[in-house]
């Protein structure tokens, strides 16, 4: 007997919805210091430069009387597309430096202490990069600490991989997969010509290749 579309098993839900990926504890050297440096009788303001994810937020705000989120890969290539939609040339005079200003517009008495950009760099050229950090150091307090992840592969993930804080030692992220995207392989050669207003303090090797670096506003 032939069944009718009623009568067929409803498989949609199984088959169409991808199974989320199973997340990976990564220990932090990096986050652990930091934490430890940080005082007990002082606040912190909290720049992020990732999604907003709850889990971060919770966890700086442990610490923080300010929190500041921008998801600033998301934001450039908005940018991208506007700009590529109103026919500017990429390789526009100042352009990247006047996206900087215009998406991370800031108040001249804003200072923060604290800088998350996870592996975003990793997703910028040099240009951009140089750009970005002179802009933000604008808007650090004396020997604000930047917190950053790079990794040497070929190949990166087609965008940011998406960090979450598990406590003081501890991320959890998806599994790391090798997308297409040519990866800018910074160094840490290339990152001290590229930030000259910061120094870089430490740097560590995960186990899943990537490097941690803090850097510290130079004074």
């Amino acid at each position: 007997m032939m069944r009718s579309s009623e009568d067929k098993p409803a498989i949609n839900q199984v088959t169409n919805e991808a199974a989320p990926p199973e997340w990976v504890t990564q220990g932090s050297l990096a986050l652990k210091m930091l934490c430890r440096n940080l005082r007990d009788d002082k606040k912190y303001a909290i720049l992020d430069l990732g999604p907003a994810v709850r889990e971060n937020v919770d966890f700086y705000s442990h610490y923080a009387s300010k929190i500041r989120i921008e998801d600033l890969y998301d934001s450039l290539k908005q940018a991208d597309a506007l700009a590529l939609s109103e026919g500017v040339p990429d390789a526009d005079t100042n352009s990247k430096e006047k996206s900087f200003k215009h998406i991370l517009s800031y108040s001249k008495d804003t200072r923060f202490d604290l800088i998350f950009t996870w592996d975003l760099f990793n997703y910028l050229t040099r240009e951009q990069l140089q750009a970005l950090v002179a802009h933000l150091s604008q808007f650090c307090n004396r020997r604000a600490v930047l917190f950053s992840l790079t990794t040497n592969n070929q190949y990166v993930s087609d965008q940011p991989i998406g960090f979450k804080i598990l406590d003081q030692e501890n991320l959890i992220s998806p599994p790391i997969v090798t997308g297409r995207r040519i990866n800018m392989r910074y160094r840490e050669p290339n990152l001290a010509r590229l930030m000259p207003s910061f120094k870089v303090d430490k740097t560590f090797l995960l186990r899943n290749g990537m490097h941690e670096h803090l850097f510290i506003l130079d004074d």
